[in-house]
């Protein structure tokens, strides 16, 4: 467990160091550069994490203990994405819909 982590460290310090020398970087390094900003980052990074871990110890769960099958186990997720969109859809035009002024 620990390993992959490890490995990413170098990995994200290279291509910071890639990033901060381009001409037109994916990540330009002001962008982070505002506390709030990165730890929004931050926040939605370990949030997006933590949904991961959730739905595999979940399908985990449904599988092994309760004896669904792969497709009702994959099926009992459906109504969770169906709300993630629904949400989606309206914090777009709450927002503004666009990315645009960061």
């Amino acid at each position: 467990m620990l390993v992959p982590l490890a490995g990413s460290v170098p990995l994200v310090m290279g291509f910071a160091a890639v990033e901060a020398t381009a001409r037109n970087p994916l990540l330009p390094p002001p962008f982070l550069a505002s506390g709030r900003r990165g730890a929004a980052l931050l926040a939605v990074l370990l949030a997006s994490a933590g949904g991961a871990a959730i739905n595999f110890f979940l399908a985990l769960y449904l599988q092994q203990v309760r004896g669904f099958s792969p497709l009702a186990a994959s099926g009992a997720f459906v109504p969770f994405a169906v709300a993630l969109a629904a949400t989606v859809l309206v914090a777009g035009r709450v927002v503004g819909g666009s990315a645009r002024g960061w």
